[in-house]
């Protein structure tokens, strides 16, 4: 049975298809340019670049005013996804990320630090091979 024959809810556009008309979305829209302004209130896509990874900016406390972070999402499957920020322009080579892994089992969340601290000393490239805790 279909998950729309059982209640579900489902978009009239697959992945990798370009977007059309207003369909429930529970991924987003890709594009190569940053988006342009809306006005306040208005209903957005969530931005993700060609590869299909999502664009967040944030600015945390610990940066001045005025800096942002990239955030680099490896969803790996079974549960597991790993989550990474650093300075725009870092090499994800450089040992410059803060990374943490979310595991999901039976329903419950659990997110963990690489090296057991929030400290942005880790490399993104080896995020399977840190130890987390």
């Amino acid at each position: 049975m279909s998950s729309a024959a059982r209640g579900g809810l489902v978009g009239n556009v697959k992945h990798d298809d370009a977007d059309y008309g207003a369909p429930i979305k529970i991924g987003g829209k890709a594009s190569t340019s940053t988006p342009t302004a809306v006005a306040n209130g208005d209903r957005v896509n969530a931005y993700f670049d060609e590869e299909g990874r999502l664009h967040v900016v944030t600015t945390p406390a610990a940066t001045s005013a005025g800096s942002y972070l990239v955030v680099n999402i490896d969803d790996v499957g079974s549960g597991v996804c790993y989550v990474g920020k650093a300075a725009p322009g870092t090499a994800t080579s450089a040992a410059s990320w803060q990374v943490f892994r979310l595991t999901e089992a039976s329903g419950d969340l659990t997110m963990v630090w690489a090296d057991g601290d929030a400290d942005f000393n880790n490399v993104w490239d080896d995020r399977a091979s840190l130890s987390y805790s």
